[in-house]
């Protein structure tokens, strides 16, 4: 009854077709954060940092 109540509103279709129907029909894994960690520590993906890089004055 929640998931119908929710796929009312813009907010709960968007919620249902991301969690639900994606990963359903094999578009997404079930887990993105276990799926990012996996490809992370393959080396596919990298971690960075939104600071830039710190310049060395001599």
């Amino acid at each position: 009854m929640g998931l119908c109540v929710a796929s009312l509103t813009a907010w709960g279709t968007w919620l249902v077709f991301a969690r639900v129907w994606l990963p359903v029909n094999g578009r997404v894994p079930w887990s993105l954060p276990e799926f990012l960690e996996d490809a992370y520590q393959r080396g596919v993906v990298r971690s960075t940092s939104s600071d830039p890089p710190a310049s060395r004055t001599a």
